[in-house]
């Protein structure tokens, strides 16, 4: 039982199921191992930079915070040198309030982000506290600057308000004063407005020097007061100038007293921005360090992932390498069998056994083998069978090619077809001059002589294979006539099961079709349609050639038919001159060759009527045989044989004697082609000594004596005249 799940006795699929299995396990491990460690590496990385970067922008923050600060300070410090400045509605104050608590609420962030571990954090707990610390210094500033600007700036009750009430209620006394004593009012009112000039810049500056001014500025009021006489004297002026100093300085010391807190306030403010500058510094130089921190982490991960991967392509090798030779031992059989087969060994089989894959693919392979021996064995029945084909296929095309007559070639192709073939029916349509109806010209059987009667024919494009191979030009095949609706049923072929219909081409013209039919259904394949494509093709040449040769023999017979007619005519015109000799012919006699101007005998009369041989053998007179002498042929005479051995002449003597008659005609021909080009040649010479004679001369009357006296000679005339128009005369 254990044998039977070896690892040799597993099959292909049950071995690659196991090696997957490994390779998945082997990945997943592996999967696993690098997800873990990449999550634990990013969860890392993630909380170190969420750190750095919180604290980054905290640090960032306070920095802005204290900028703010400075910006409220300067507002708040424009704001409280102006008198009208009314510190109870200003927002400066809980802008600024509002700013210290933001600060401290940054603070408490950074505090909280602040990893325990890093190596400055002493540094930067020191540095956040005195943040702290200095914004709690600050906000208790603050709050003593903000009761001194009140009492200062009150608009119903700060001492600004009250130290002007009380100069103005001076500078009215002193008014009063001087009209009473009759001391010029300037004077005393030129004093008090230099206090109120002095209190001004007393206000505006705080500074000592400025309330130490006005009491001097006071006293001399008060002197001027006290050295008018005690009964000119406004009561009131000297407790006026004590209470009016009085608040000067009260003004004066809190004025120095919000200066200090203006600089206190500042002071914190610059420690607040250099701590915090301290505090991004602290940061950025630990998010250096954290950076170098992440790296090594993430090379650590890195070296576990590149280990593990190598681990798992050793384990994976070693796997592959044990299946792949298990592989090899059992393909090495088929790669034999397979050797022997591409040799052309069609016996070699695969000699395998088991119930593995291999095994199965080495029975399929002993079947494919046998498959292939028989399917060579079949496809050289069948190149057998396109060879017959395609040598009947020459043979028609040898017969055709001797056939002129395009209605017997039809007629023999079609048959031949039919009978090599043993088809049903076969047909040949061509194409009319007007390229739209097929008409059939060549049939076999009864069937075919009916439908010739009939004048059957069918339209260019109608809807049979017929009209769809002569409008395309492509073979059609109706494999089932029973269901194919191209096929057009006759009811003179009632057996047709299947129909093939190949065009007849010439280069890109449709001529015509060749039409083939079965009893059979799906008679025609692709490799039949191939063979008798080529037939109609060898056909469609034929019938041109046909065609062609048919016009050419017109042609001959015109040109033959027109070339006799010139000789008859040269012939005619050269007897014609010839008949003033009186000699036509000539006789051999015993007394020798005699001339004669006529016909001799009806014989030689009928040979040239006719253009016949003739061979007078029997009656009562002598044989004769009269044979015509034809140039061009044109009988233009004959020759005459009479004697005893004429009754028995051969064809050999005949076909002398017509070897004879040839080269006389030839010879006669030259002969009166030379009488003519010598008399034509006598005539441009006689036309040209005329014309010598009457061009150099300039008088009009030798040219016409010259002329007439040329022509007497020349055409031996007794009688020439010549005449010109004379003026007035019609033409």
């Amino acid at each position: 039982m254990l044998a039977r799940f070896s690892w040799r006795n597993l099959s292909i699929q049950g071995k690659l199921t196991l090696l997957l299995l490994a390779q998945a396990l082997l990945l997943a491990l592996l999967a696993g191992i690098v997800i873990g460690v990449q999550g634990q590496v990013r969860a890392q990385v993630r909380t170190i930079n969420q750190q750095i970067d919180a604290s980054l922008l905290a640090g960032e923050r306070i920095t802005l915070l204290a900028d703010d600060l400075r910006r409220i300070e300067e507002r708040l410090a424009d704001s409280y040198n102006n008198q009208t400045f009314n510190p109870q509605t200003s927002p400066l104050f809980d802008d600024y309030n509002e700013t210290l608590d933001e600060i401290l609420t940054e603070t408490d962030t950074l505090d909280d982000l602040v990893n325990p571990e890093i190596v400055q954090r002493a540094t930067l707990a020191a540095s956040i506290n005195q943040v702290v610390s200095s914004v709690i210094r600050t906000s208790e500033t603050f709050e003593d600057l903000q009761d001194n600007i009140t009492v200062l700036n009150d608009p119903d009750e700060g001492l600004l308000v009250n130290l002007a009430d009380q100069g103005e209620a001076l500078e009215g006394i002193a008014f009063a004063q001087g009209q009473q004593t009759g001391v010029p009012s300037d004077v005393l009112l030129g004093e008090a407005l230099l206090i109120r000039s002095v209190e001004r810049s007393l206000i505006e500056t705080g500074s000592q020097d400025d309330l130490i001014l006005l009491r001097q500025n006071a006293d001399q009021l008060l002197e001027t007061y006290q050295n008018l006489p005690e009964a000119r004297r406004v009561p009131g002026l000297e407790t006026s100038i004590e209470t009016y100093l009085d608040r000067a300085g009260a003004a004066a010391e809190l004025i120095d007293t919000i200066e200090l807190q203006l600089r206190a306030l500042e002071l914190n403010r610059t420690s607040i921005s250099t701590s915090a500058g301290r505090i991004e510094t602290l940061i950025a130089g630990q998010a250096t360090r954290e950076a170098a921190t992440i790296d090594t982490i993430e090379v650590r991960g890195r070296n576990i992932v590149v280990l593990t991967l190598l681990g798992t392509i050793a384990i994976s090798g070693v796997l592959i390498y044990s299946f792949g030779r298990a592989l090899t031992n059992s393909i090495v059989p088929l790669v034999v069998a397979a050797q022997r087969l591409e040799a052309g060994d069609l016996s070699a089989r695969a000699e395998l056994t088991g119930e593995d894959e291999f095994s199965q693919l080495g029975r399929v392979f002993n079947s494919v083998g046998e498959q292939l021996q028989g399917l060579v064995e079949s496809l050289e029945q069948r190149v057998a069978e396109r060879t017959r084909d395609l040598t009947i296929t020459a043979e028609i095309g040898r017969a055709v090619t001797d056939v002129r007559d395009t209605r017997d070639l039809l007629d023999q192709v079609v048959d031949l077809i039919r009978e090599r073939f043993d088809f049903y029916h076969t047909q040949v349509f061509l194409v009319d001059d007007t390229g739209e109806t097929a008409n059939l010209v060549a049939s076999t059987g009864t069937a075919g002589r009916e439908l010739l009667a009939r004048r059957h024919a069918l339209a260019v494009g109608s809807q049979s294979v017929i009209g769809r191979v002569t409008a395309n030009g492509e073979p059609v095949v109706a494999s089932d006539t029973s269901t194919d609706p191209t096929h057009r049923r006759n009811e003179l072929l009632p057996n047709t099961r299947s129909e093939m219909a190949l065009p007849m081409r010439i280069g890109e013209r449709v001529i015509g079709a060749l039409d083939v039919q079965s009893v059979s259904a799906n008679a025609f394949d692709e490799d039949t349609v191939a063979v008798f494509q080529i037939m109609a093709d060898q056909l469609a040449v034929a019938i041109e050639n046909a065609r062609l040769y048919s016009r050419l023999e017109d042609a001959h017979s015109r040109i033959e038919l027109i070339q006799r007619r010139m000789t008859s005519e040269a012939w005619r015109s050269y007897q014609q001159n010839r008949s003033t000799r009186g000699t036509f012919g000539y006789e051999l006699t015993s007394d020798g060759v005699v001339a004669h101007g006529g016909v001799s005998s009806n014989i030689l009369e009928e040979a040239i009527r006719t253009g016949q041989l003739i061979h007078q053998r029997n009656g009562d007179s002598e044989p004769r045989l009269a044979i015509p002498i034809r140039v061009r042929g044109e009988v233009v005479g004959a020759f005459q044989f009479v004697g005893e051995n004429i009754a028995d002449i051969t064809d050999e003597d005949l076909g002398l004697i017509e070897a004879v008659m040839d080269r006389v005609s030839v010879a006669l021909d030259n002969l009166r082609l030379v009488e003519q080009t010598a008399r034509r040649a006598e005539y441009e010479q006689v036309v040209n000594e005329i014309t010598a004679k009457i061009v150099g001369s300039t008088d009009i009357n030798l040219i016409l004596q010259t002329t007439v006296q040329e022509l007497g000679r020349i055409l031996r005339a007794p009688n020439i005249s010549i005449q010109l128009r004379r003026e007035g005369e019609q033409s």
